[in-house]
């Protein structure tokens, strides 16, 4: 009569090897993605900012493009009331639409202009190209993100 092997009850070191390293590579996982949305969280609400802002200048420059105000010279009509300036004191480029690159810091409020710890270091730039009659026109954001 052959007697059979009693079975242990338990757990072998390679079963409790295995699982503990499933469960800490689930762990580190879960974490990193917790970093990663406090990060988008805390990033957010800037960046819809100035996303808005972006759009607000090109809803402007689109009212300068779109109106009447020039003398088939591609320049503003000096007899217009308004000297179509983005913003005021921007003496360099006295008309938004002039080929070349813009500052539009003007749009933006001082909470993002601001230097960190309290605001975002925050600009607006465009830069206008006429090419074939056609102007395209380039919007660049940058900003500080807080840590």
């Amino acid at each position: 009569m052959r007697t059979r092997p009693r079975r242990r009850n338990g757990f072998t070191l390679i079963e409790v090897c295995v699982a503990a390293m499933i469960v800490a590579i689930g762990a580190t996982a879960l974490f990193a993605v917790a970093l990663s949305t406090r990060r988008t969280v805390a990033v957010s609400p800037i960046r819809e900012q100035m996303t808005q802002y972006s759009r607000l200048l090109m809803e402007t420059l689109k009212t300068y493009v779109t109106s009447d105000v020039s003398n088939n010279t591609g320049a503003p009509n000096p007899a217009a009331a308004n000297p179509w300036q983005l913003c005021a004191g921007d003496g360099a480029h006295t008309w938004a639409l002039t080929s070349g690159n813009h500052n539009a810091d003007c749009l933006l409020p001082t909470s993002l202009t601001a230097a960190p710890p309290t605001g975002a270091n925050a600009t607006l730039r465009y830069a206008v190209s006429v090419s074939g009659g056609a102007r395209k026109i380039t919007v660049t954001m940058s900003w500080t993100e807080p840590d």
